[in-house]
């Protein structure tokens, strides 16, 4: 897993200075674990990105390779549902230590 981490700078663009790069081998059970949130999901049947206007919150971007094909779903804040469970679940094998999730 790489985790990444920019400062604050950026405000709603994907921009700012990188304040944290780590890398660490998943577990066979993290990662196991991470494929079946996944596939429960539905991830490689979403649609890449939602039309949905909105003024605060966060871009939730998984982007993966299966069988020589490149996917990327994007989602604005997701409240709730299978996705959003993925996402969580990969914030807390960052270990990443964040205030408001949104």
């Amino acid at each position: 897993m790489v985790v990444k981490e920019l400062d604050d700078i950026g405000g709603n663009l994907p921009a700012g200075k990188l304040i944290l790069d780590q890398r660490r081998q998943l577990r066979e059970d993290e990662w196991g674990k991470f494929l079946s949130l996944l596939n429960d999901a539905s991830f490689w049947q979403l649609q890449t990105r939602t039309d949905k206007l909105v003024r605060d919150g966060a871009s939730w971007i998984i982007e993966g390779r299966k069988d020589g094909k490149t996917h990327l779903v994007d989602r604005w804040s997701p409240a709730s549902g299978k996705y959003r469970e993925a996402c969580l679940y990969l914030l807390e094998l960052s270990r990443l230590k964040i205030k408001d999730v949104y």
